[in-house]
């Protein structure tokens, strides 16, 4: 599948420049629920699993929002993607910090895409708790961080306070950005919020 949108072609880029393996194992905060959104949120949940180098996809939603004419985005996205698709979702439902704190995953997580709810706060909590589930060199996309959007404003206080490098990729309406992560980033990332040197009030 062709990425049909300025969001999914910044996806695609992110992943192709970073990632060369196949059997990606991909994990996403938020899911596609309204085919009038595609061309504003990107239809992650349409796109990713059509990807021929993805192998399983974990799709975390707490249906807080419009679903369309089904109950839920689950059914939604039942209803809507191909069986070649779905054969590869996992659908996780629920409080995205908690469900990824308490999720075992069975294989870690390649890349992961952070895009549920426009609050600094819930992104950046969720993209502590994602980075120890994932592979030794992982990308982390955090999407719409460009203004008016404020998805991503923690995570990347967070990158600059390490001097931790990312891109921002512009694509209509509020872009995306993307960090490729080691190992050794990843432990020092974790170790700076452990050791408290943001503001405690984040991680309440």
């Amino acid at each position: 599948m062709k990425a049909s949108n300025p969001k999914q072609i910044a996806w695609e880029k992110a992943v192709l420049k970073h990632t060369k393996k196949s059997n990606l194992i991909f994990l996403e905060t938020g899911r596609s629920r309204n085919p009038d959104w595609k061309d504003s949120d990107g239809n992650s949940t349409d796109f990713f699993p059509n990807l021929n180098t993805f192998l399983k996809i974990y799709s975390i939603d707490n249906d807080s929002e419009n679903c369309t004419n089904y109950t839920t985005s689950e059914e939604y996205c039942r209803n809507f993607l191909p069986s070649e698709a779905l054969n590869k979702m996992v659908f996780l439902n629920g409080d995205s910090e908690t469900i990824i704190k308490n999720t075992n995953f069975l294989d870690t997580l390649d890349i992961v895409l952070l895009d549920s709810a426009n609050e600094e706060d819930i992104i950046f909590k969720e993209f502590i708790a994602v980075l120890p589930k994932t592979s030794k060199d992982c990308l982390i996309i955090v999407d719409d961080a460009i203004f008016p959007a404020k998805k991503a404003l923690k995570v990347i206080s967070l990158l600059n306070s390490l001097n931790i490098f990312y891109e921002i990729e512009p694509a209509y309406p509020c872009g995306c950005m993307y960090v490729f992560l080691n190992s050794q980033q990843k432990e020092n990332i974790l170790c700076y919020v452990l050791k408290d040197s943001l503001e405690p009030t984040i991680f309440s």
